[in-house]
Parts: C-alpha cells; structure tokens; sequence
C-alpha cells in the first residue's frame, strides 16, 4: 500500500469515527434517567394546565409564574429547579412520552427553544 493510499484510508477511518461518535451523541441526548422521567412526570400536568396544547417558550412559563394567577407554575418551577433546568428536562424530554404526554419541540424564536404538549390518547380496539 502506498503512502497516499494509506493516508486516505486513515482519513475515511477518522471520518467514519467521527460520524459514530456523532451518532452515539445524538442518541445518549434522547436518553431519559429515571430522575428525568419521574420530574417530568411531576410536572407535566402542571405545564399542561397552563400552555394546553400550544406552543410555548419557556421564557412563555416564566412570565406566566411572574402573573398572580401564576402561583401553581410557580411552584412548579421552583420544585423543578427553576426554568433553565425545565427548558434542559424538556430538550431530554424532546420526542417522549411520558405519563400520557407527548414532549415536542417545534422550533424556535428569539425566547428560545419552542415546545409543544399533547395528551397522548391510547385507541382500544375492538375486534
């Protein structure tokens, strides 16, 4: 094998691990602890009394806390660590569903990352 050669098939090896190592990233980010799965189960109810079904920033739960109809996402922050600890749970959280509710993120804006929540319905059959 010629040098040339050889310096090419170490720069596809590099490149290749690289790309696995991009790939392990991505998934070790989907990754919910089960820290994360009981926190946002805890907390999701109370994001859904507040945003429904729309999209939000978190920066939209803050000043929602901020109003004085906004004592329960309040305490919702606070025992959650406080928003940027939420806006982290909710990156993790991107693409689960946990305890019936769908984390999605759809974009985003000046605020930041913007989210959505379903309520995952469950279709019995019935054959």
């Amino acid at each position: 094998m010629t040098d040339a050669a050889l310096v090419s098939a170490m720069a596809d090896l590099a490149a290749e691990i690289r790309g696995l190592r991009a790939d392990l990233a991505g998934r070790q980010r989907g990754r919910l602890s089960a820290a994360d799965d009981a926190a946002m189960a805890a907390l999701l109810p109370s994001l859904v009394a507040v945003v429904r079904e729309k999209v939000f920033a978190v920066a939209d739960l803050a000043a929602h806390a901020a109003l004085d109809v906004g004592a329960d996402m309040r305490i919702a922050l606070v025992v959650a660590g406080g928003p940027r600890k939420v806006g982290k749970l909710l990156r993790r959280a991107d693409g689960h569903t946990i305890a019936g509710y769908r984390v999605d993120r759809v974009g985003a804006d000046r605020a930041g990352a913007l989210w959505t929540i379903t309520t995952e319905t469950r279709e019995t059959r019935t054959d």
